[in-house]
């Protein structure tokens, strides 16, 4: 089933949320651009973000909301506990300007493409599957942060 959604996370999106957190942006993100993914084992469960243990790389979804981005950077940082209210405190903070809504860095990522066979292995690693696409149909790009 395909579901169109009214928001969707963008490149600029992600560096203006890292911009504006404190936590160590990851120096990779894989962004899948127009495909709902699900996991092997759950089919009809839409995967947001991934984050692969001991990997400085993220995985998302542009389906997925803001608050995404912060809670696999949580995870990034090797946090497994409590991560969802990590998240929540953060992302709480940035949207409802408990801090200053300046950027505290600019951090910045320069898009890649992926090949056929390296998003395969994305794929399978992570051990997902899109929902109603071929995996012809998937755009993955590898952002790669700009010192």
């Amino acid at each position: 089933m395909t579901f169109y959604y009214l928001f969707m996370l963008t490149q600029s999106d992600i560096e203006d949320t890292l911009s504006r957190t404190l936590l160590p942006a990851p120096s990779v993100i894989y962004y899948f651009k127009n495909a709902e993914i699900s996991l092997n084992n759950r089919p009809n469960t839409i995967v947001r973000g991934v984050q692969k243990s001991g990997a400085d790389a993220i995985y998302l979804n542009a389906l997925s909301p803001k608050s995404t981005v912060i809670h696999e950077t949580v995870h990034n940082t090797g946090v497994t506990n409590e991560t969802r209210a990590i998240t929540k405190v953060l992302y709480t903070r940035q949207t409802l300007g408990i801090i200053p809504k300046l950027r505290r860095r600019n951090i910045h990522y320069k898009e890649f493409p992926v090949s056929d066979e390296e998003k395969a292995e994305v794929m399978h690693d992570l051990g997902l599957q899109p929902q109603d696409a071929n995996m012809d149909e998937i755009k993955l790009v590898k952002l790669v942060m700009v010192e």
